[in-house]
């Protein structure tokens, strides 16, 4: 096989499906098959506006093949990191490789072909395996869902006297940062008492299931 289809966002709140010759691995990347690929907040201006490159930075694949210097499994099951990083600038170095100074215009879904794709290529660097335990439409959540709630709560917790021991917690916003947000205050071992608010009543009652109390703002408010 040597076409793939990919989604090209046209502008104007247009989506058309073409036949594209099938992407080439570079060196040190790989080939990836798309498996599944979420659908973020930040495309919806895509979709409006229109982009060059295919869009879809949330996505899980299968690694097909392999270029130059690359040497990943194939069939390995993976999560895409969307930004690429050199591993060797101060910010690299101190795990902040979103804030790369040596590879600009390195964002897959952005400047660069992403997920809305049968196949995309990606540096074999920013490949994440994926657990047995995790399928493939889970592995999505990984990334903005829980990913970007992770280091959103980790600053947090720093700024806390209890250091995550007690004290309250309000979640704002129950979306699905905010549902993730909720998961890692847990998971990080928050113990104190986690409010939560959104308009929907059904992100409302998730938060609830999930150990969640109820917060009112216009109770505050008048307080």
């Amino acid at each position: 096989m040597n076409t793939m289809l990919k989604a090209v966002f046209l502008g104007n709140d247009k989506i058309e499906v073409q036949e594209a010759p099938l992407p080439e691995p570079g060196p040190g990347e790989v080939l990836l098959k798309t498996r599944y690929c979420g659908l973020c907040g930040s495309d919806k201006r895509l979709f409006h506006n229109g982009t060059a490159n295919t869009p879809g930075h949330e996505l899980t694949g299968i690694v097909a093949k392999n270029g130059p210097g690359s040497n990943v499994p194939l069939g390995a099951r993976i999560a895409l990191y969307i930004h690429h990083f050199c591993g060797e600038c101060r910010f690299c170095k101190a795990g902040e490789t979103n804030r790369c100074v040596n590879v600009l215009g390195g964002q897959v879904g952005f400047n660069r072909p992403g997920g809305y794709a049968q196949y995309l290529t990606a540096p074999a660097s920013c490949l994440i395996p994926l657990p047995q335990d995790i399928s493939d439409s889970e592995g999505v959540l990984l990334l903005d869902t829980i990913g970007t709630a992770t280091y959103g709560i980790k600053y947090a917790l720093r700024t806390l006297s209890s250091k995550g021991q007690g004290g309250k917690a309000a979640v704002v916003g129950l979306g699905p940062l905010g549902l993730g947000s909720l998961l890692i205050l847990s998971t990080l071992g928050f113990k104190g008492e986690i409010y939560a608010f959104d308009p929907a009543a059904a992100r409302r009652q998730a938060a609830f299931s999930w150990g969640a109390k109820e917060i009112d703002p216009r109770e505050i408010i008048e307080q």
